[in-house]
């Protein structure tokens, strides 16, 4: 299955990479340019135990690639998980801005029937699929 993961942070980067291991072809998408390029010369940015070797085998068996999402042109596979920040606000609420420029590029760029799945942390109460929908329905 062709699977895109949006936000290479540390959920992000070990949840492409841990697809990636489990024969899934991953393309793994964020808005740093200085991150995506370490990520695809092998280069992981954060500390977890054998990720970086993780990487680097997918990279060298073509399951994984990295890609700026203003850089993305290939199809963004069967399904597209979110896993962008969600950093508290000054009242400690989810600031949800990543979040939602995250599906409002999947919905630019996915096509009919791409399966969205939400990873990132918000908490509870924050409502996030009635706005995920709202986003997703108006663009």
């Amino acid at each position: 299955m062709k699977i895109t993961v949006v936000g290479m942070g540390y959920v992000g980067i070990v949840a492409a990479a841990g697809l990636a291991a489990g024969g899934h072809e991953v393309l793994g998408v964020d808005i740093d340019r200085v991150r995506i390029e370490a990520l695809d010369k092998g280069r992981v940015p954060l500390y977890e135990p054998g990720l970086e070797a993780r990487v680097a085998e997918g990279l060298a068996r073509g399951l994984l690639c990295f890609r700026h999402r203003d850089d993305v042109v290939e199809d963004l596979g069967e399904a597209a998980l979110i896993a962008t920040g969600t950093p508290p606000t000054h009242g400690g609420a989810a600031d949800l801005n990543q979040v939602m420029a995250a599906v409002s590029w999947i919905k630019a760029a996915g096509r009919p029937g791409l399966v969205v799945v939400m990873k990132s942390t918000v908490p509870p109460g924050t409502r996030l699929c009635t706005k995920t929908r709202k986003v997703i329905r108006t663009g």
